[in-house]
């Protein structure tokens, strides 16, 4: 789990924010790839995490205002992986309450499960100075946020560039706690769930993602 700050993307994206952070991991590494790149494995462009935010004072959110911090950072990651016309949305997509959610240092929130469209991260574009960044950051973060940990740039990089940038459908969950009438949590998990029935690792995931939620320290810093 790698934690960035997120509040100029936010902000960039027209979000009425004071300031934001991103915690979130990927597939693990199996055969010198990240699962988020290998299209046979189970966790293929799936993540987990959470977002932090404080809002600014008298904003009241919505589940999918919520979502739109979901948007901003997927379309920003599809940005550093090439894409030439990063796509996110939300629209069409039903977001139902499902139950209530404790966290392991026992906040209460809300679990919802909802859905969205966007790209594939996978593509040709990546032979520049801004992927190889970007691939090296990763690893250097996650090197850093655990001891004995020692991955590599190439693990986060795809190696399938006839996948390129193609539309995929994905099912989540986020999970919602209010800290504080300005202080937000929300914790995320997806995987793909085509419309048209070929592709669904969310429900091979769905359990994994609700014990990995529960397991989550809140802690105020």
């Amino acid at each position: 789990m790698v934690r960035c700050a997120m509040t100029r993307t936010w902000k960039s994206a027209g979000l009425n924010i004071i300031r934001g952070q991103n915690h979130f991991t990927v597939g693990n590494v199996d055969d010198g790839r990240s699962g988020r790149f290998d299209p046979n494995s189970v966790t293929y462009q799936s993540w987990l995490g959470g977002y932090s935010v404080k809002l600014v004072e008298g904003e009241l959110w919505s589940v999918k205002d919520y979502c739109k911090l979901a948007i901003a950072d997927q379309n920003s990651w599809l940005g550093w992986y090439g894409d030439p016309v990063p796509f996110t949305s939300v629209e069409g997509w039903q977001y139902e309450k499902i139950s209530p959610i404790r966290s392991r240092d026992g906040r209460e929130g809300m679990l919802y499960q909802g859905g969205f469209s966007s790209h594939c991260d996978m593509g040709a574009d990546t032979d520049t100075l801004k992927f190889r960044f970007v691939t090296r950051a990763l690893a250097g973060l996650y090197n850093l946020s655990s001891l004995g940990l020692s991955v590599r740039p190439n693990e986060f990089a795809p190696n399938n560039p006839e996948h390129t940038y193609h539309p995929i459908d994905g099912k989540v969950y986020i999970a919602l706690f209010d800290i504080s009438p300005e202080v937000k949590v929300m914790l995320y998990a997806n995987g793909i769930s085509n419309h048209d029935g070929s592709r669904d690792t969310f429900d091979s995931l769905q359990r994994e993602f609700i014990k990995t939620m529960e397991s989550c320290e809140i802690l105020d810093t």
